[in-house]
């Protein structure tokens, strides 16, 4: 999984990447291929099947998997969006610059959701009555939080946000997106001659939208 990603407050829809974010190489499965019925019966299962729309890409599966305000829902399709964005990217680049594009969104061999999938399949359970959380051996990850509607458990938003607000996480990953997307279309354009000159843009406009640095209507307009 991607160390940037996995150090945001809500790494743990990520629990891998959000790294660099998702990884072309394992994410092949076509975006249509869906299970029938979900397995919501446990709090791994369901975790697993979460762990399945990310890898996917299916914004609208993931988010009926989990409960919580729009806002946190909002959050999801913002975490799909900027995966699908970095594939755009690790396409671009291997497209235009062979093996050397890899370094540019730092290809990975494990996507999010199957990251995910491995990292839930051996971590810890603990269910107290309507409410389970699930801890990832070691400490690369933060523990996942689940809760039970009705029969069915469903990734518990606000309890993995804690007091982090979703719609500043939301935007931190929107801004990753518009970064692969503009990196992407550079590529693409031929604005680089090399893999390394595309990164030597890319890194810095990454690490500025992980910052913080969002959007100007997020900042103030004018000095005290």
């Amino acid at each position: 999984m991607s160390r940037c990603l996995s150090r945001l407050p809500f790494a743990v829809l990520v629990v891998a990447a959000m790294t660099s974010i998702a990884s072309g190489a394992a994410s092949t499965r076509p975006a249509s291929t869906r299970p029938s019925a979900p397995d919501l019966s446990t709090p791994r299962s369901a975790a697993l099947t979460f762990a399945d729309a990310m890898a996917r890409e299916d914004a609208p599966a993931a988010r009926s998997l989990c409960v919580g305000s729009q806002q946190d829902l909002d959050l999801v399709d913002a975490i799909v969006a900027a995966i699908k964005a970095r594939q755009k990217l690790v396409v671009a680049a291997r497209d235009k610059f062979g093996a050397a594009g890899a370094s540019v969104a730092r290809e990975e061999q494990t996507s999010v959701g199957q990251q995910m999938a491995r990292d839930v399949a051996d971590a810890a359970l603990k269910i107290e009555g309507d409410r389970a959380t699930i801890t990832p051996r070691g400490d690369r990850e933060e523990p996942l939080k689940l809760r039970k509607v009705g029969e069915a458990w469903k990734m518990d938003m606000a309890a993995m946000l804690g007091s982090e607000g979703p719609d500043r996480i939301a935007n931190t990953y929107r801004a990753m997106a518009k970064a692969y997307d503009q990196t992407a279309a550079e590529i693409q354009a031929g604005k680089y001659k090399t893999a390394q000159e595309a990164n030597d843009v890319f890194a810095p406009r990454l690490n500025a939208a992980l910052s913080g640095v969002i959007a100007p209507t997020t900042q103030p307009t004018t000095r005290p």
